[in-house]
């Protein structure tokens, strides 16, 4: 968030190369201006007739109007040139940059937040990690959004794929936390039945240890490999 409006705004608009490619351009205009206003000088001091002055004028507009639409065109291209990722300028990069940033720290707060929270309503915590699915789509388009190079997709193809993507990696995540909140809970599970079985079966077996392997041991860990599974 803090991004644009403090980095960009030490960044000049458009780069010293583009400002000086642009000045020169207008220079040439502005000799051909200087020649249609020199042009009038010469015929207002009667130098040249009001016929010659017409049509020389109308060249000189002409010749003028060709140089403005040729200069823009260079110019376009020349900005083009010098993007940085599809942004005319750095300026502009990191101002689109900075205002979409907040999206991918939001998502990794709700995320740092999740796995910190012990939630006791099941609903509660699958609406979390829901919003959370939404948060990841959400900032995984806009960054991406920022780096994209390519042509832009008509208004309705971005529709679309804005909400396949959403849909897609909101369904991963979801699935992705699911899974991963299973088999921490599993986990859970097999330290704590291990620990019992350390602390409340061991000692009868002190003095008989392949008793308490062919008892203890292997039953132990065949249960614990079934509900690893499981």
């Amino acid at each position: 968030m803090a991004v644009a409006p403090f980095i960009h705004m030490e960044m000049p608009v458009m780069t010293n190369e583009v400002v000086t490619y642009g000045e020169s351009l207008d220079k040439k205009e502005e000799n051909l201006q200087n020649k249609v206003i020199g042009y009038r000088s010469e015929y207002d001091n009667g130098f040249i007739s009001a016929e010659e002055y017409i049509k020389g004028n109308d060249l000189l507009q002409h010749e003028l109007s060709l140089l403005q639409t040729n200069n823009e065109k260079l110019y376009e291209e020349f900005v083009n040139n010098q993007r940085i990722f599809d942004w005319k300028s750095p300026r502009k990069f990191w101002i689109g940059f900075g205002t979409r940033l907040p999206y991918l720290l939001l998502t990794i707060f709700l995320i740092a937040l999740f796995f910190n929270v012990n939630f006791t309503d099941n609903k509660l915590r699958k609406a979390f990690v829901f919003f959370i699915s939404l948060s990841i789509a959400l900032s995984i388009y806009h960054i991406t959004w920022v780096f994209w190079i390519l042509p832009d997709f008509p208004l309705k193809t971005y529709r679309w794929l804005y909400l396949a993507v959403c849909v897609l990696i909101g369904y991963g995540c979801f699935n992705y936390l699911e899974w991963r909140r299973t088999t921490i809970d599993k986990l859970k599970g097999i330290v704590s039945y291990l620990n019992h079985v350390i602390i409340k079966t061991t000692k009868p077996y002190l003095k008989n240890p392949d008793k308490y392997e062919n008892e203890v041991v292997w039953k132990t860990l065949k249960k614990v490999r079934d509900e690893y599974r499981g």
